[in-house]
């Protein structure tokens, strides 16, 4: 029951935390997701990397990280794109960007954490 409180607290601050860099930066919605997910694998690979305790690592990853990204998002912008005939590259190659930059990403922060030895 406490990893699932853990879990629940974690994903509300994040999902607070999204709600507010989306009113706040009034960016391109799929920049604004991109940037969410981007950073949210950076954050993924740091917390991946590291050795957490057990809670700890609830409450950041499968919480935190889990409300602060936007898996919906970007499936919803591929949908909409694959839709609208025009825009089915740009759909695609919105999704390449995410998931493929979001690797790169994820790399980079776990070998952050690995290299500080944390």
């Amino acid at each position: 029951m406490a990893m699932i409180m853990m879990a629940s607290f974690g994903a509300a601050i994040g999902s607070i935390v999204r709600f507010i860099v989306q009113t706040r930066f009034k960016l391109n919605a799929e920049i604004t997701v991109l940037g969410i997910n981007w950073v949210a694998a950076f954050l993924a690979g740091m917390i991946y990397a590291s050795e957490l305790a057990p809670m700890l690592h609830t409450l950041v990853m499968a919480g935190f990280v889990g409300g602060f990204s936007t898996f919906s998002a970007p499936i919803i912008t591929l949908v909409d794109g694959l839709e609208k005939h025009v825009l089915r590259w740009k759909a695609v190659i919105n999704i390449m960007v995410l998931f493929i930059g979001g690797l790169v990403i994820f790399w980079f922060g776990y070998n952050i954490v690995q290299l500080l030895g944390m």
